[in-house]
């Protein structure tokens, strides 16, 4: 994978609207509060003026977050071909031991791996994208490597 971050239309979409609401909204709410925090006077023990300059330092770091993804994001389109995995699909694979696993390609935005969705920037994710039918792949973990080969992709 390379440096992008691959999203959903909507995926983006939720992450322009939640950055646009605290670049406008809560920006302003925390100026507010630090404002109100400042007529307490003596800010050396003012409690009310700590909490507002951390909500602030986190707001902020929040949105360089979201501009950072919004900077990388690439949407994507998924395009089933039943050949080749590509976001969208769910890929069933077996193990040596015959042993099978279904997972649904997702973007960052969609995953649940409680569901079997699965980002294609998590290590099985990566792995399996882009691959074809009757692949083998190999996925290193931190407990040893697992060999799978894609035997359906729907």
């Amino acid at each position: 994978m390379d440096n992008c971050v691959y999203l959903s239309e909507e995926g983006l979409s939720k992450i322009k609207l939640e950055l646009i609401d605290l670049k406008k909204n809560k920006r302003k709410e925390i100026a507010d509060e630090l404002s109100l925090a400042l007529e307490y006077g003596d800010i050396s023990e003012n409690f009310a003026f700590d909490e507002a300059q951390n909500k602030k330092a986190f707001l902020e770091g929040r949105i360089r977050e979201l501009e950072n993804l919004v900077k990388k994001a690439k949407v994507v389109d998924s395009k089933i071909t039943k050949k080749s995995s590509q976001i969208g699909c769910s890929i069933t694979v077996k193990d040596g031991k015959g042993k099978r696993e279904k997972y649904h390609l997702v973007t960052m935005d969609q995953t649940d791996p409680l569901d079997g969705k699965i980002s294609i920037d998590s290590p099985i994710g990566s792995a399996l994208y882009e691959k074809n039918l009757g692949d083998r792949i190999v996925i290193n973990t931190p407990n040893g490597s697992l060999e799978y080969e894609i035997i359906e992709i729907s």
